[in-house]
């Protein structure tokens, strides 16, 4: 398989709505498109899943600012250099990153994403409210294409004195693609959602919408000092996900949002 725009004959569906979260001020945007892919290639995505879980890809995820009772959860990096032939490379391609452009035209994003799979288990607690507004680093190591992936060749968060040969990026549009196997009957209500929150203190029991971990359904919202999100668990079963970044340089990305006092250099 190469990583060519040729891949993007496998989206079923391109036709999105622009949505905004309330109240007015402050708001952020998100997106939602369901039956994404191509039926077959649905399943190609849960069978290359299941692969990766053979081989004994995902980790528990473990870090500094999330506490431990909130990291039962596993994760495993996408790099496109160890999987080549990974048909979540669909993701990687110029053609894709032209889709999200057309989406958010006022956003400048770079060629650098990341990308992940997160495994949650059945009945797992609830996540923290967050925006996902951070500082990011990457190395160029691009692939043929001349897509950026992080793979761990950098220390993705670190914030303060990097090295000089960072490139130093900031969240700008995140993507969530949920592909939980079909044969569950996954419906509203099953638990596992993302909440979407207009303040960090918000009660992550409480968000202003839900958006139901459907399978073959894909979410897409920009991040800014005000994209407040959250995991809302309870889920009835395993929940199955796809996590992608699209980054801004950090100089433009913080100089788009000083006037709200907010810096991807702040906390997380």
């Amino acid at each position: 398989m190469k990583i060519d725009d040729s891949l993007m004959k496998n989206i079923n569906n391109f036709n999105y709505r622009i949505e905004y979260t309330t109240p007015a001020y402050n708001p952020f945007r998100y997106v939602i498109l369901d039956n994404f892919f191509e039926e077959s290639y649905y399943q190609k995505l849960i069978g290359e899943y299941k692969k990766l879980q053979y081989e004994n890809q995902f980790l528990k995820f473990n870090a500094d600012y999330a506490s431990e009772e909130q990291s039962k959860w596993s994760i495993c990096h996408l790099s496109g250099r160890e999987e080549p032939e990974s048909h979540f490379m669909v993701f990687a391609t110029n053609a894709f990153k032209k889709f999200i452009n057309s989406i958010f035209p006022d956003i400048q994003i770079t060629n650098n994403i990341s990308m992940e799979i997160h495994n949650h288990p059945k009945n797992d607690i609830d996540g923290w409210v967050h925006n996902d507004y951070d500082c990011s680093n990457f190395v160029d190591s691009k692939l043929d294409n001349g897509i950026n992936v992080w793979n761990q060749n950098s220390n993705y968060r670190q914030k303060h004195d990097p090295p000089e040969h960072y490139i130093r990026n900031a969240r700008a549009i995140a993507l969530i693609y949920y592909f939980n196997p079909m044969s569950v009957n996954w419906k509203d209500g099953d638990g596992g959602e993302t909440g979407l929150y207009t303040h960090s203190d918000d009660n992550v029991d409480n968000p202003i919408r839900k958006i139901s971990p459907i399978p073959n359904r894909l979410a897409i919202y920009e991040i800014n000092p005000y994209s407040w999100h959250a995991i809302t668990m309870k889920n009835k079963e395993e929940r199955i996900s796809y996590h992608m970044w699209y980054h801004a340089d950090l100089n433009y990305y913080t100089k788009k949002y000083e006037y709200t006092g907010h810096s991807p250099l702040d906390g997380f």
